[in-house]
């Protein structure tokens, strides 16, 4: 679900001649931490204790959202904007996909 919400994201604030290197920096950074992630993790807990993991992953994800803060664009959206963008929602799409969850979450605690 993050991704694709992150890549609708993408399309939406990078203009078209910054979206294929913003689309491909997402691409990268999802396949290195899919591929690394757990053999590094695995090391760490196998040489220290499961609690490191904290210890280094928080100071790098500070490190990263201070990046990401200066790499990319921030919407200046006005209160009209948001009021306008408000206005259009879908709140029966909404209402219906959030009975449907709920339903399917729910329903998987009947057969276990």
């Amino acid at each position: 679900m993050v991704m694709a919400n992150a890549m609708g994201i993408i399309n939406e604030h990078f203009a078209d001649k910054e979206r294929d290197k913003a689309l491909a920096y997402n691409s990268m950074f999802i396949s290195v931490g899919s591929i690394s992630g757990p053999a590094v993790g695995s090391l760490i807990t196998s040489i220290l204790s499961w609690r490191w993991i904290f210890l280094l992953n928080v100071p790098v994800a500070i490190a990263v959202m201070f990046w990401a803060k200066g790499a990319f664009p921030r919407p200046r959206l006005t209160c009209a904007d948001i009021r306008e963008q408000a206005r259009r929602v879908n709140r029966l799409g909404q209402f219906i996909f959030s009975v449907g969850v709920v339903l399917m979450f729910s329903s998987a605690g009947l057969y276990c």
